[in-house]
């Protein structure tokens, strides 16, 4: 069987505007910083991808060429992470994700490949009863999404692998690299950054699974 190698934060669960919500209230707070909500997506979608800590340093690198104050980051960062590991207790998944995981799991390895801590997922998972469905969970701790697909092709070797994600930096990961993205724009950039084909939600994967059995 191929493999189905799922990003979680952005695919799976439905995190992802209360982490930009969150992101612009904290900046304005302790940077004194607005930011429009529609240039943090955009960050998010070219500086996602690995842990939350490396993407929202490249965030405030973009915003603050010429440095930042460190020390405004350590008096900020304690509630920051409290209110993050809020937001990914309570998110809710996209809407079909459990039917669409346990009727893949029929065909397909399935395989976690996320940037988050182990201890979220699995209790996420855990909290939607759908931890079952996945044979290997790779988190923050196993390392980049590199070192994944590394640990992916070790596990399964001869597998197919389509790497199901949201962020640019892995649109070029796995053997058949599937976008999600609702916006057209951001699904335009994440089709020339090397995606073979870009939905706009979880729901349409198995029309992605189609598509790429015809090319």
């Amino acid at each position: 069987m191929d493999v189905i190698a799922l990003d979680c934060n952005g695919v799976l669960m439905n995190s992802i505007p209360k982490t930009i919500e969150t992101g612009i209230e904290w900046l304005e707070k302790f940077f004194n910083v607005k930011i429009e909500k529609k240039k943090l997506e955009d960050m998010v979608l070219y500086f996602s991808g690995g842990t939350f800590s490396e993407g929202f340093r490249k965030v405030l690198e973009s915003l603050f060429p010429g440095g930042y104050d460190e020390e405004i980051v350590k008096r900020g960062s304690q509630e920051l992470l409290e209110k993050m590991e809020k937001i990914y207790k309570e998110a809710e998944p996209f809407p079909n994700v459990i039917e669409v995981l346990r009727r893949l799991a029929k065909n397909y390895h399935l395989v976690i490949s996320s940037g988050l801590e182990r201890i979220y997922l699995e209790e996420w998972l855990r909290k939607l009863g759908v931890l079952d469905v996945f044979e290997v969970i790779y988190s923050g701790e196993d390392g980049g999404k590199g070192i994944h697909l590394q640990l992916i092709r070790a596990k399964y070797p001869g597998a197919k692998i389509f790497y199901v994600a949201d962020s640019l930096s892995e649109m070029k990961l796995g053997d058949f690299p599937i976008g999600v993205a609702k916006n057209p724009w951001h699904q335009e950039v994440l089709l020339r950054g090397g995606a073979q084909v870009v939905i706009s939600s979880f729901d349409k994967l198995s029309n992605a699974l189609t598509y790429s059995k015809r090319h």
